[in-house]
């Protein structure tokens, strides 16, 4: 069974939304707080209730996140196990689901032949997508606006109205291990079809919808959130394997490997890493910068803040700012490194 909601998946938005009620007088270090948050959660949402429970959560920490100063021991271990327990978001959307930390970095699982509107950044917000799947109608967009203007809307409106497949020399079929930079609010993009690694400035969309092809969209939240596990499961789990960019000769790919997904400098830095037995992995810490650890093969250990939290695929650990992290297993482990500066976790990023 699945519940509707209106149009665009709106819902009664006041209906999820308990962010008063949680963050109310609270004490951040209160250990109940992380379980009653999951609670409110623990169901699919309209993306509103659950962007307002995301703004609500980083609100009781905003004293952690904004302050000069040191991070007390006891205050940043009470944010990892804060954002442990709450874990990742369920952002529902009429294309798929966008499985959401609140720091920047998601996966997306899209449905086959539906994705995101072709679009531009209309803030600063940077990004790289790692293809972790495709489906029989998956494409990738990317372009200059001129580019988009002369030749690109065409093709993505016939693509749209169901008349063709999306014929463009400004789109191709990916394949996982594939990763896709957008390093400039000047470029045109959308992913169809694909479940992918999203690295990003923020978890918010902060984009322009130059063709919007699920505008419209008579939708339903699902009766209950899927399995990231089994998503994880079932999607590469390798390091990323290349980098595509489209340049004036056609589609371009270059091994990428160990090698940032994308890194600005002062922001952001997003990368793929391995773990053994006998070589953890060290995060150092970077004044002001959360990491954000995310398993997809194997579970992991990550020792922050004078503590160890068990990590495993599903979960996330998020480190308070200025903490690093060392990441340890007791087999070959793959995990997903999101680090990022307060200054973008504290912005507020228009939608």
């Amino acid at each position: 069974m699945e519940r509707n909601v209106t149009r665009h998946g709106l819902g009664d938005v006041a209906a999820g939304d308990r962010s008063e009620t949680l963050t109310l007088g609270a004490d951040p270090t209160d250990p109940r707080l992380p379980s009653r948050f999951a609670e409110a959660l623990a169901e699919p949402l309209p993306m509103e209730a659950v962007e307002r429970l995301e703004g609500a959560a980083k609100a009781l920490f905003r004293q952690v996140l904004a302050s000069p100063r040191a991070v007390p021991v006891a205050m940043a271990a009470a944010f990892v196990e804060f954002f442990h327990t709450v874990g990742f978001l369920f952002k529902y959307k009429p294309y798929g689901v966008k499985v959401a930390s609140p720091f920047g970095y998601s996966i997306f699982d899209l449905h086959d032949g539906h994705g995101f509107s072709f679009q531009l950044h209309s803030q600063p917000k940077l990004e790289a997508f790692h293809i972790l799947g495709a489906k029989t109608e998956s494409f990738v967009y990317l372009s200059t606006y001129p580019q988009w203007a002369t030749e690109g809307s065409r093709a993505g409106r016939r693509w749209a109205e169901g008349r063709a497949g999306m014929e463009s020399r400004y789109a191709y079929v990916p394949g996982p291990g594939d990763v896709i930079r957008v390093s400039s609010t000047e470029l045109v993009h959308s992913v169809v079809g694909c479940t992918l690694e999203e690295y990003a400035s923020c978890s918010v969309d902060a984009v322009e919808r130059l063709l919007d092809q699920n505008a419209g969209t008579a939708w339903a939240l699902p009766e209950a959130h899927p399995s990231i596990p089994l998503l994880l499961d079932g999607s590469y789990a390798d390091l990323p394997a290349r980098l595509v960019e489209h340049t004036k000769c056609g589609w371009a790919r270059e091994p990428l490997g160990h090698e940032p997904i994308l890194a600005i400098e002062g922001q952001f830095r997003g990368l793929r890493a391995r773990s053994r037995p006998d070589r953890p992995v060290v995060v150092p810490p970077v004044p002001q910068w959360i990491n954000v650890v995310v398993p997809v093969e194997g579970g992991v250990r990550c020792a922050t803040a004078g503590q160890t939290w068990s990590v495993r695929p599903g979960q996330l650990l998020a480190s308070a700012p200025g903490y690093g992290v060392e990441v340890a297993s007791d087999e070959p482990a793959v995990f997903a490194l999101h680090s990022i500066a307060r200054d973008l976790v504290l912005r507020q990023w228009r939608r």
